[in-house]
């Protein structure tokens, strides 16, 4: 199965030019996964098979023999598997697509059985990560102590410390195979309820098992909401790091007819949270990237000295999702770096960092491009 995962992910970052974190998180702890996994398995053959041989021998001598290689099989492969699993774990719980994030994400979404699901998952992560710590430990030690007791044959001491590695071999796969499970359910419950808002509408739509009675207006309103509402991404245009927004259903043509208005906010200092209006700065940087009969693209400038890890920007776009509507939706997206992310979107958030709300809104129109 971690074999499968292996190959699954390493083709799919293969498919990719460019690799980003998030893709090289998952391809090694895909990898760690797997040599984990393995040499756990060839562990857990070896000690299967000479345990039987152990059994069918009559002499001691000959048991003894077997139990000291055991011993020594047993501490060249358990080390690594525990150190394997244990960065497998940690690889698991950070980055964009880690159980911290989710947790983060579901705690945001305010959808109980969603947190409960990840927070199942970022347990099982974080306890895996502690339990195979411990093991690397344990046996680490007790192969020390197999190395440095003098007072002993050789043999009989990689039985005494073959029978301890047995031991915390034992401990570790059944707690192990208990937070698995663990994950495993968490992982069920989280993507169960992870719905997109298509699904959400495609659930409480008139061929839903939720229908909520909504009229064919109200239904395309929020279909046009979520099949075609801004994108904010950042990334280089003609080598320069830009923010680019895009509207689907406005075109530059259009731009001074459809009212559609931006705030934005500067993020001064990191450590302090330090928000400044920022909506005409933003206005005035802003770019045009799209033939005039083309969806709406906007490039905003972002200048070297901008680009760096003490500036952000929160952007609210407020629009009319149909034509011809005269009802308005707003879309807030956020940022704490600027560095170019090749075209990676920004997420939207319902709720911005900013403690500021007095940024004015401006509407953006071809006078500005």
């Amino acid at each position: 199965m971690q074999t499968i995962n292996f190959y699954q992910v390493f083709i799919e970052v293969r498919s990719k030019a460019v690799w980003e974190s998030a893709d090289t998180l998952s391809f090694f702890n895909a990898l760690f996964s797997t040599v984990g996994g393995g040499l756990a398995a060839a562990q857990g053959i070896a000690i299967t098979s000479l345990s039987v041989g152990i059994k069918n021998y009559t002499s001691a001598a000959g048991k003894i023999k077997l139990a000291a290689k055991l011993g020594k099989i047993t501490g060249a492969l358990s080390p690594f598997a525990y150190i394997f699993s244990a960065v497998a774990a940690g690889t698991g719980m950070y980055g964009e697509k880690g159980s911290a994030a989710k947790w983060t994400e579901a705690l945001r979404s305010g959808n109980g059985s969603k947190l409960t699901g990840a927070s199942m998952t970022l347990v099982g992560d974080s306890e895996q990560l502690a339990l195979n710590g411990w093991a690397f430990a344990r046996s680490g030690q007790s192969i020390y102590e197999a190395f440095t007791t003098v007072n002993q044959a050789r043999a009989l001491v990689w039985v005494k410390g073959g029978s301890q590695l047995l031991s915390i071999a034992a401990r570790a796969n059944l707690i192990g195979l208990v937070l698995t499970g663990l994950q495993l359910g968490g992982e069920w419950l989280y993507n169960r309820n992870n719905k997109s808002d298509l699904d959400n509408w495609l659930q409480k739509g008139p061929w839903g098992k939720q229908n909520a009675n909504r009229t064919f207006i109200e239904e395309r309103l929020l279909l046009a909401y979520i099949t075609a509402s801004p994108q904010v991404s950042l990334q280089t245009v003609n080598n320069k790091a830009m923010a680019v927004l895009r509207i689907p259903r406005i075109t530059a043509r259009e731009l001074n007819d459809v009212e559609f208005g931006v705030s934005a906010y500067w993020l001064t200092n990191h450590q302090r949270n330090d928000w400044e209006a920022w909506s005409e700065p933003l206005l005035y940087q802003l770019n045009l990237l799209s033939a005039p009969d083309e969806p709406l693209k906007l490039g905003m400038d972002i200048f070297q000295h901008e680009a760096n890890a003490e500036h952000g920007l929160a952007v609210v776009l407020r629009y009319h999702p149909v034509a011809g509507d005269k009802s308005f939706r707003e879309k807030r997206f956020e940022t704490t770096t600027l560095s170019a992310q090749n075209g990676k979107l920004l997420s939207a958030v319902s709720v911005l960092k900013s403690r500021k709300t007095d940024a004015p809104w401006l509407l953006v129109n071809s006078d500005f491009l």
